[in-house]
């Protein structure tokens, strides 16, 4: 199909978790550098439809030594864009626009990067 894929081919074997987790934080790398110039943390809230991601965005804490390192890029990030991040869980079946988004990103044809 269309343009590049979303994660390397390595990057597709893992866990869902840790894509999606990771997905955040490339989210806020491409589309949030305006936060740097700005003085005051800036809050956002994030809707994930993975709870697990939820917990470990909210607790910013995992037993998973891959999702550690992920964390600890992206708390390195937000501390530099001067933003607070909140997860709030709800169901897959209002998220269907996102989950259709990362759908297309499976098929190749949307990207983050």
């Amino acid at each position: 199909m269309g343009g590049p894929r979303l994660w390397e081919t390595e990057e597709r074997a893992e866990p869902i978790t840790l894509q999606e987790f990771k997905a955040v934080r490339l989210l806020l790398q491409k589309h949030f550098a305006s936060f740097v110039a700005r003085a005051e943390t800036r809050p956002i809230l994030l809707h994930e439809d993975n709870k697990a991601v939820v917990h470990i965005l909210n607790a910013m804490v995992s037993s998973s030594r891959p999702m550690m390192a992920e964390l600890r890029r992206l708390e390195v990030m937000l501390r530099i864009l001067g933003v607070k991040l909140e997860a709030r869980w709800i169901p897959s079946a209002v998220n269907r626009y996102a989950d259709t988004l990362s759908r297309q990103c499976e098929q190749g044809t949307s990207v983050l990067r």
